[in-house]
């Protein structure tokens, strides 16, 4: 939606809006979530998920729109299979001594109409991509995201990158443990990339790695 630059500067800007949302976070700190994650760069998927992934009634995913509005701050669409939408504002804070791997998450919801406002404001550009959720034995999550392109001849079109994730309340040793000491799949490239590649540093125009060079 097209705005004058006095609506911009006025008291409904971007800037003043994003303002209230961080005030709405100090006031729920309660709704803070510890997330230890490594990436991995995906070599191939393997048969029987794809043929998972390819049934019709399939619905472990979902589509994600996002972009940033600085280095720790992010606004994202998910919509799911069903076609609900839900707008989300986070502002992750990295966890000091965890190695890059964990990260405490502070959510906000948001109205289509705030979301939509603050994308205008986004640094870089926005990413789009649908993310499949995978059952994993050892209690953790692993989260395949395949990258769509947002315009023709778009580099990241059919990119892949898995995320292997444990949330936590707080920050807790086992689970930082458990996800340094996590082991890639055959199907992943076997040396992890969580401190070279990023949704947040592709939106900043990091070029997506080789995995195969990798």
């Amino acid at each position: 939606m097209a705005r004058s630059r006095e609506s911009q500067n006025g008291p409904d800007s971007s800037g003043n809006l994003l303002k209230r949302i961080r005030q709405r976070l100090r006031r729920h700190p309660e709704n803070s979530v510890t997330e230890y994650e490594k990436r991995f760069l995906v070599l191939y998927i393997p048969s029987e998920l794809k043929a998972q992934m390819d049934a019709p009634d399939y619905s472990d995913y979902v589509d994600i729109e996002q972009a940033y509005l600085s280095d720790d701050e992010r606004i994202r669409k998910e919509t799911k299979p069903t076609g609900e939408v839900k707008y989300t504002y986070a502002r992750k804070i990295p966890i000091s001594g965890t190695q890059g791997f964990g990260k405490t998450e502070k959510p906000e919801s948001l109205s289509e109409e705030e979301y939509e406002y603050l994308l205008e404001g986004k640094i870089g550009r926005a990413i789009s991509k649908r993310r499949h959720f995978i059952s994993d034995m050892e209690g953790l999550t692993v989260q395949l995201d395949i990258f769509k392109g947002m315009y023709e001849d778009d580099p990241l079109d059919g990119k892949m990158l898995a995320e292997v994730e444990i949330e936590s309340p707080g920050e807790n040793q086992d689970a930082y443990q458990k996800i340094r000491n996590f082991r890639a799949f055959p199907w992943f490239v076997k040396k992890h990339v969580t401190d070279l590649i990023s949704t947040r540093k592709l939106a900043m125009g990091t070029p997506f790695p080789n995995a195969i060079a990798a």
